[in-house]
Order: C-alpha cells, then sequence, then structure tokens
C-alpha cells in the first residue's frame, strides 16, 4: 500500500497562528499538520464532530484534502483563507495568520503522492483524519519522537525545504501504519492491482530523473510492461499519456529552477531533459503561455512590488 502511496513532493509551508483562524480550502490531495509550536485546534467541518485539540509535536493528516480550520484559541474566531498549495523554493513559505502575539507554529503541507486511484476520494476508505498525538498508543497511535522546536530552526535556511519534505513524508509514513494498524490490525492483506504497481513505478522514475531522454518504450521497458500495454494503463489511470505527463514534471521543474535566480537557463534546460536550448524554450512558452526570460521578469517585478510594498496604517 505505501508503494502505490508513497510522497513524491511535499509542498511545505510554516504557519503562525495569531488570533485568527487559518481556513485551508479544499485541496484534492492530502494535507499534513505538524505542530511546532504551541497548540491548536483543528476543526474538520465536513465531519460534524468537536475541534480535536493538537499540542506540539502532534501532527494531523486530511488524507483527502476535504476543507478545514486551525486555530490557536478555541471557540469561535474571526477566519482568513490561507494557501499553501505553492511551488516549492528553497525555504518554505512563511505565512502570518492574524495578530501578534504568535500563539502557535504549524508546518503545514500539500503531499503530492506517487499515485493515488481517482476512485479513492469516492470510497473513502481511510479515515478524514488521521491524528498521532503524544498520548496514542505506542508505535502505532502515537506521534513521533523528536524536538519540534528543532524541527523548526531546521525550516530556516539552505536546505530547509528539503526537511521539510521529507520530515513530511515520515510522518505520513507514520500516519498511514496507524490507520492499517487501526482498520486492519497488521495482518497481511492481497491487494490485486498489478496496473497501479507498474504505473507507480513509472511516476516515480519520471520524477526522479526527469532529465533522462525518456520514450514510452524505454519507460515500458523500464517498468516490465509491452509499449501497448504501458501506454494504455498509463493513461488511463493518470488521465493523460506518458509523454504528457512527463512535459508537466519537467515543466514545473523548470518554473522551481528559474525562481532560484542563479541557475543559466541552459543548465535548467539540461536538467529538465532538453540538451538543446531552443526546444525547452518552445516547450516552456507552450507550457506556460511566456518565455522563461517573460517568466522570469514576472517574478522579480512581483517581487520588487512586494519589498517596496507601503506599510499598513
Amino acid at each position: 500500500m505505501l508503494r502505490d502511496l508513497r510522497v513524491i513532493e511535499a509542498r511545505v509551508s510554516v504557519v503562525e497562528l495569531g488570533g485568527v483562524a487559518a481556513v485551508f480550502p479544499e485541496a484534492g490531495r492530502p494535507v499534513l499538520h505538524v505542530v511546532l509550536e504551541g497548540c491548536v485546534w483543528l476543526d474538520a467541518s465536513s465531519q460534524q464532530a468537536p475541534a480535536i485539540r493538537l499540542e506540539s509535536g502532534e501532527t494531523a493528516l486530511m488524507f483527502y484534502g476535504d476543507q478545514h480550520r486551525l486555530s490557536g484559541v478555541s471557540g469561535p474566531v474571526l477566519e482568513e483563507e490561507v494557501i499553501i498549495d505553492t511551488p516549492p523554493l528553497e525555504e518554505p513559505c512563511h505565512i502570518a495568520v492574524g495578530n501578534l502575539p504568535v500563539l502557535a507554529v504549524v508546518m503545514s503541507c500539500v503531499l503530492e503522492l506517487a499515485y493515488l486511484s481517482p476512485a479513492a476520494r469516492a470510497v473513502r476508505a481511510a479515515p478524514a483524519v488521521l491524528v498521532m498525538s503524544k498520548t496514542g498508543a505506542a508505535p502505532h497511535g502515537r506521534a513521533l519522537a523528536g524536538d519540534p522546536k528543532q524541527w523548526h530552526e531546521a525550516l530556516r535556511g539552505p536546505g530547509a525545504s528539503a526537511f521539510g519534505s521529507m520530515l513530511a513524508s515520515l510522518c505520513f509514513v507514520h500516519s498511514m501504519r496507524g490507520m492499517y494498524h487501526d482498520s486492519w490490525q497488521d495482518q497481511p492483506m492481497e491487494v490485486r492491482a498489478p496496473s497501479t504497481r507498474w504505473v507507480n513505478a513509472a511516476v516515480i522514475l519520471l520524477h526522479s530523473r526527469p532529465d533522462r531522454s525518456w520514450t514510452v518504450v524505454s519507460l515500458a521497458h523500464a517498468v516490465g510492461v509491452s509499449r501497448s500495454r504501458f501506454a494504455a494503463g498509463f493513461a488511463a489511470i493518470m488521465g493523460m499519456p506518458p509523454m504528457a505527463y512527463l512535459t508537466r514534471i519537467r515543466m514545473m521543474r523548470a518554473a522551481q529552477l528559474i525562481e532560484a535566480e542563479d541557475i543559466p537557463f541552459s543548465e535548467i534546460a539540461r536538467r529538465t531533459g532538453y540538451p538543446v536550448h531552443t526546444s525547452f524554450t518552445r516547450a516552456f512558452a507552450a507550457f506556460h503561455g511566456v518565455s522563461p526570460t517573460a517568466f522570469l521578469a514576472r517574478l522579480r517585478q512581483a517581487k520588487s512590488g512586494k519589498d517596496h510594498a507601503a506599510p499598513l496604517p
């Protein structure tokens, strides 16, 4: 099961909660919260249940990405919508909700899984909210031991997003093992889904090595199925042909590298599988609607406008 649900990418943000509740809109993908400081109240509105109190070091996994809210105080408060599904940068995005003082700090992540069946949201076999608490039964229901303050410090500086992504992946696996224990008491279960196995393997290959000169034939060979079966099965499960999915991965990665601003376009082209720079430029413009140069200019303009914004009275 965890081979199919492996985390490919975690889009990490650090949310500081003041006296205002942060409302997280429906994400369509799993959302994980790790409390770093203070305590928060999680209100999963779709569950019609009392708010869940989470202390520092505890986690909550919204497996289906349902709308929910986090608050640093109990009871009714003003609300502010928070978007955490943003392209990952070198450091996680820091989001302040409400005014000082900061009552709680949470690492919030949108998780991109290697594969999740489109039918999963309809069947909803997993609980909508998976909580790992300090008082849960060891080892499956108890939050991971560690120093949340040290995690918070590690979410700053070079490599911070990589650290957050790895921590999110570890917490996700721990939560899913807890769910498996609660639902099936760790009994082995046969899952007959052969197509998902090789589609999952192909997706992981594409995410890990977008720079390789992949073809449908080479991907099919890598996962051990015929070309025709691979092409049809991949499109049926992922909703697009393999090469279209690869282009999407490459162009999203290219945008992330351009945001770093210190990597030459020729190097970005090479890292995303385009040895010829002009081919990269055409593909980027077709996907994003602007050339790489124009894309970078927009980023700089947006950053300049933010830096020179007038302070609020």
